[in-house]
């Protein structure tokens, strides 16, 4: 983290007392200084199609041709002391000068830029930012209501044995909450890998072993020859149903478009089939140079979707992401060293019941919660049914199911903050 001065103040001035001072809080600045110069100023210009950040190298999303330059990115945090005046921010302000900031204000608004429209094509631009004084003041009427799913994700713990050492498994389960049966449902993951220099990136698909993947178009700024590939596979949950790939900050622009992307058609209001009549973009291997593949890299996002189906009330669906990385001695030999972790599955975690980590000892889909507790104790001193799963009871691997002494592991977890059982292998 490096320290610098910008010219401006952030403030939280309360919900519907704008002109009442005696509410507002100073937030926190966290800036990413794209030119590394110590300086908030402008930092991108010079053309609208290339997509790549910094000086002379890309113009925001927002402009249409190739004069609009922007700054470096704002960040705005709440101090962790949220007392009105600036007291947390003084608190924090003086930690990051003494590098004892420990980053655990609370973010609210992320990636805030000035764009001077129509301000030139290259330095000097005819202003580079506003004038002393401007006051910019942003509301929003927007008010948060109680969503009607409850959703969850375990931390993903880490593998350490032979090629596993190189991934992580994420569970994510959702439950339907509300009275309302949902039809057409789909769960989507976004990623956007960024491989060293963002601007060089490739992205595909496997759909025969449901694997999803980022890899680099060759020599990298930031890696070299050595880029590594980074992927993911669906251990568990829907099939995966489609693939899309986007570049740079071409997001979806409505709920319409969104929904088309996770039903794997194209991205226009009325949805059309893609071009290779599937819905999957880019499902050709590299490697061999075979079907559909990337083509004029840049920075990319992935998107996949797992559906649909129908979602019920109290229904609940779960899905396990494999997540890994693959490195060799240049992109393609990445990508099949990527293939090769995800693929990669230790005997016991195709013969075994257990996904993921241990504790789902009542086998709801949840590990380590007051249930499991409870269905624990029911078992070991009141003549409970099994864990279904015997390994996930199995919490200090030990080789024994549901003893005392794994009560003890879930209660410490529980109620004492103790770390968390390991994977199931």
């Amino acid at each position: 983290m490096k320290v610098q001065w910008v010219p401006f103040e952030l403030w939280n001035t309360g919900k519907g007392t704008p002109n009442n001072a005696s509410d507002d809080v100073r937030m926190v600045v966290w800036q990413l200084d794209f030119g590394n110069d110590y300086t908030y100023n402008l930092e991108a210009w010079g053309c609208a199609l290339d997509s790549v950040f910094g000086p002379a190298g890309g113009e925001h999303s927002a402009s249409g041709g190739d004069d609009g330059p922007f700054t470096d990115w704002i960040y705005w945090l709440y101090p962790v002391d949220s007392t009105p005046g600036d007291i947390g921010y003084q608190t924090r302000a003086a930690e990051i000068l003494a590098g004892t900031y420990d980053y655990s204000d609370e973010e609210v608004i992320a990636r805030t830029v000035l764009i001077n429209w129509n301000g030139g094509v290259a330095p000097p631009f005819n202003q580079s930012l506003p004038e002393p004084g401007t006051i910019f003041r942003l509301r929003t009427p927007k008010f948060l209501t109680p969503d009607t799913f409850a959703f969850t994700a375990a931390v993903p713990p880490t593998v350490t044995a032979g090629a596993e050492d190189l991934s992580v498994y994420s569970k994510y389960k959702l439950i339907n909450k509300s009275g309302n049966t949902y039809n057409g449902f789909f769960i989507s993951l976004w990623f956007d890998p960024d491989l060293g220099n963002a601007g060089d990136d490739f992205v595909g698909c496997d759909t025969l072993n449901d694997i999803f993947f980022c890899y680099n178009d060759g020599t990298d700024r930031d890696y070299g020859t050595r880029v590594p590939a980074f992927g993911g596979k669906l251990i568990e949950g829907p099939p995966m149903t489609s693939f899309m790939r986007w570049i740079g900050a071409d997001d979806p622009q409505n709920f319409r478009w969104t929904y088309q992307y996770m039903n794997g058609f194209s991205p226009w209001d009325f949805g059309e089939p893609l071009p290779n009549g599937t819905r999957y973009m880019l499902p050709g291997d590299p490697v061999t140079g075979t079907g559909d593949l990337d083509f004029n890299s840049s920075d990319r996002r992935m998107f996949v979707s797992f559906g649909p189906f129908d979602f019920a009330p109290n229904d609940t669906q779960q899905i396990i992401i494999k997540i890994a990385v693959g490195q060799g001695d240049d992109p393609l030999s990445s990508l099949t060293s990527l293939k090769e972790v995800l693929n990669f599955s230790p005997p016991s975690f195709e013969d075994t019941c257990c996904i993921g980590i241990r504790g789902d000892i009542d086998g709801n889909g949840d590990d380590n919660s007051f249930f499991d507790l409870v269905y624990l104790i029911d078992y070991i001193f009141r003549g409970g049914p099994a864990p279904p799963c015997p390994i996930e009871a199995d919490l200090n691997f030990d080789g024994r199911s549901a003893t005392a002494i794994d009560l003890v592991y879930i209660i410490d977890d529980i109620f004492r903050g103790a770390p968390s059982p390991g994977p199931c292998y």
